[in-house]
């Protein structure tokens, strides 16, 4: 068997992450595993030995011939004007047929054709959204699905047009119920019924979490933290952790795992709430996981989660989690008396109660709360329900 992963990018994150792992499963079982990485980042989560790795450049490509000039501008310039955030749309028209037309037949005659191929999370197929082969390309979707609006009243015919031609034919495998149900509320509302839509679980290495967490973890940190990770961007939500800080003991400190546009508003809250000398900014790491290993705990004030694969992960490395409420996957994971308690409302007197609840009566957890998560036997699984 040969697979194809297609991921936009290598960077630290959840989706990347979960392609690491899935890779790895697939390596596991004996398949030939590919991974087509359309945007190249200078730190990258490394993929396991063995993974063929394909990497393009969108722009260098796109902008190769009059065509892809046309559909890069058509995207920029026009279309945003009508229906907001539609900039990669104009862009996926022209990739669709580059991957369709020159990349897959390539491949094909290269290493032979895929049995299956993966568009991991929305930015992928975003931009590879006109590419169907009825059970071979499955679209994954690791994150609230984005319906286009149009505007103005004038532009819902086209806002109508390009939710078919996103979600309309395509094989969708979501991660988790709630995203399931939010894909099916657009394929309703954009009369798209032959969408097709499965739900299975995200799904992660535990040894290799666990080998990971054994390096050694950065030097000077404080002896009593909580961490938070994830990119610094408003729907994360970090500033909400700050505030609980503000609420907990001094001797409480807050780690914070990854880089991203908000930093520096992050950091000029720590310093009007006092709480700079307790807010350390580690920026992005290819390795979190020796810091989450250290923590007393892990903070998590998401507005929405496809799945929440950072609570896998503390739950392999027996960390407790503290979680506000959101939107999306996050109950998937955090299920059972014990982590049901473990989230809070939205508001960070509540939350800072949790945590300090938490630090002085932490629970462990057990393998029932993520073997079944484990990659091997969840990636045979997978590819047997794809057989249905």
């Amino acid at each position: 068997m040969r697979i194809l992963i297609v991921v936009r990018r290598m960077t630290q994150g959840g989706v990347q992450q979960q392609t690491a792992s899935f890779a790895q499963a697939a390596l596991a079982l004996g398949i030939e595993t590919h991974v087509l990485i359309l945007k190249s980042s200078r730190h990258e989560i490394p993929l396991p030995e063995g993974t063929v790795v394909h990497r393009i450049s969108m722009r260098s490509l796109q902008f190769s011939s009059p065509r892809g000039i046309g559909n890069y501008l058509l995207s920029h310039l026009l279309l945003p004007l009508g229906v907001p955030g539609s900039r990669d749309f104009g862009t996926g028209e022209f990739l669709s047929r580059w991957f369709m037309k020159e990349f897959l037949p390539e491949l094909t005659r290269t290493w032979g054709r895929p049995d299956h191929i993966f568009l991991r999370a929305q930015g992928t197929f975003d931009l590879l959204h006109n590419c169907h082969m009825p059970g071979i390309i499955h679209r994954y979707v690791d994150g609230a699905p984005q319906q286009f609006r149009a505007r103005l009243p004038l532009f819902r015919p086209l806002a109508r047009w390009m939710n078919r031609r996103e979600y309309g034919r395509g094989d969708h495998i979501c991660v988790s119920g709630g995203l399931a149900e939010a894909l099916r509320e657009i394929t309703v509302s954009c009369q798209v019924p032959d969408a097709r839509i499965t739900v299975f679980r995200n799904f992660v290495s535990i040894s290799r979490i666990r080998s990971l967490a054994q390096e050694a973890p950065p030097p000077g940190l404080p002896e009593k933290y909580i961490m938070t990770l994830g990119r610094l961007v408003r729907p994360k939500r970090q500033d909400l952790i700050i505030r609980a800080l503000a609420l907990l003991p001094e001797d409480v400190h807050l780690v914070i795992c990854g880089g991203g546009p908000m930093e520096g508003e992050l950091r000029q809250l720590a310093r009007d709430l006092g709480l700079e000398g307790r807010v350390i900014f580690t920026g992005s790491t290819d390795n979190p996981y020796p810091l989450l290993r250290q923590a007393r705990l892990l903070a998590h004030a998401s507005e929405r989660e496809g799945f929440g694969l950072i609570f896998l992960e503390a739950l392999i490395l027996d960390i407790p989690i503290a979680a506000m409420e959101s939107q999306g996957g996050m109950r998937d994971v955090l299920r059972g008396p014990v982590l049901e308690k473990q989230i809070a409302p939205r508001n960070p007197e509540a939350f800072a109660h949790l945590i300090a609840r938490t630090m002085e009566n932490p629970y462990h957890s057990t393998p029932d709360m993520y073997q079944q998560y484990d990659h091997v036997p969840a990636m045979t699984e997978l590819l047997e329900k794809l057989k249905a």
